[in-house]
């Protein structure tokens, strides 16, 4: 419950930062998104009867800050969980590289449908696909962080658990 939490706070904060500052930070339709690589992360470390309901709330949580439908973001978020939830059923060990190229496909699984649903599919190319490419390219910048993140915050209470016992 404790790390939803934090998936959702953290989930927040990047969109409100890349909402804020996403003028300064883009180029063409193409920013620096943080929010599909931490998708991919938690779908990578949670199975699905615990992270599905997050990744959800989430996708409710985009709704604000956009003008698509309801549900777009919570079907875009939930089909990315759930295409990282079978391809890692499917592979032994998801090596650095093999997770960029999740973030990758995953990102342009994200924008098609998203596009479709604001019905601007020709920014699929070559926006699309240069949003797909830099996120991929800076997924392990994302991951290294979203890993201090999770040992900052729960290490400590590993810890501290084991220090009363």
């Amino acid at each position: 419950m404790r790390r939803a939490f934090l998936f959702l706070l953290t989930g927040y904060l990047l969109m409100v930062s890349e909402t804020a500052w996403g003028n300064e930070l883009q180029v063409g339709f193409v920013r620096i998104d943080g929010l599909l690589a931490l998708i991919v992360w938690y779908a990578i470390r949670h199975p699905v009867a615990e992270g599905i309901m997050p990744v959800c709330l989430l996708g409710f949580m985009s709704t604000p800050l956009s003008a698509l439908p309801s549900w777009s973001f919570v079907a875009g978020y939930a089909l990315v969980y759930l295409t990282v939830r079978y391809i890692q059923f499917h592979v032994l060990e998801l090596l650095m590289w093999q997770q960029m190229l999740i973030v990758m496909f995953t990102s342009l699984q994200a924008v098609i449908i998203l596009t479709i649903v604001g019905g601007d599919v020709g920014l699929v190319w070559p926006w699309g696909i240069g949003q797909a490419i830099l996120n991929g390219i800076t997924a392990p910048v994302w991951f290294f962080l979203f890993n201090r993140m999770d040992g900052f915050f729960f290490e400590s209470i590993r810890s501290n658990a084991g220090a009363k016992d």
